[in-house]
């Protein structure tokens, strides 16, 4: 079996301890870093492959699952499903791997009681993915993308409460995979 033919299709979940820097940067000035970040995500790839505008191939990836929390801070980030979280992965050359990954996310921020979500996606990139699931791969933010509390995400006059930046590592604790 080809290494294209196991990623089509595929579903994997793992056990996730985040290594490097997410950073919530609140606009009052206050600034809370996030270490020890553990939990869980969720990936479903798409059963065929395209051709990105550079003739590379590419595979449509869903997000199914993002879970992290953190026992040192009061914080909790988990996948808004009310939006879509798509991304791709798409190959260095003629193969998927090695490739990049690219993840459109949207998100829930939960700091203490307070609950906060992003209109515009939070778009992270590894281009670094040389086996799939991305274990080990490096995920960097693209740009730092504005938080606002989540009872006034649909209000046009809402200020944002907080931005937040992501470079992080995962570290694959345990995996399941579903063919």
């Amino acid at each position: 079996m080809t290494q294209t033919a196991t990623i089509l299709g595929s579903k994997h979940f793992a056990g996730v301890r985040l290594d490097g820097e997410i950073t919530l940067h609140f606009l009052q000035g206050e600034t809370f870093d996030c270490r020890n970040v553990e939990g869980i995500s969720g990936v479903r790839t798409a059963s065929e492959v395209t051709r990105d505008a550079d003739g590379r191939p590419q595979v449509a990836l869903e997000r199914l699952l993002t879970h992290f929390h953190s026992d040192e801070a009061d914080i909790l980030i988990e996948q808004n499903h009310a939006r879509q979280n798509k991304g791709t992965l798409t190959g260095h050359g003629e193969e998927l791997l090695p490739g990049t990954a690219t993840f459109e996310q949207y998100l829930l921020i939960t700091v203490g009681d307070k609950v906060y979500a992003n209109r515009d996606a939070l778009v992270m990139t590894s281009t670094d993915v040389s086996e799939w699931a991305p274990v080990g791969s490096t995920f960097t933010s693209k740009a730092a993308v504005d938080f606002y509390a989540v009872d006034e995400i649909d209000d046009a006059d809402a200020k944002p409460v907080l931005t937040l930046a992501a470079k992080c590592a995962a570290e694959i604790r345990d995996e399941l995979s579903l063919g």
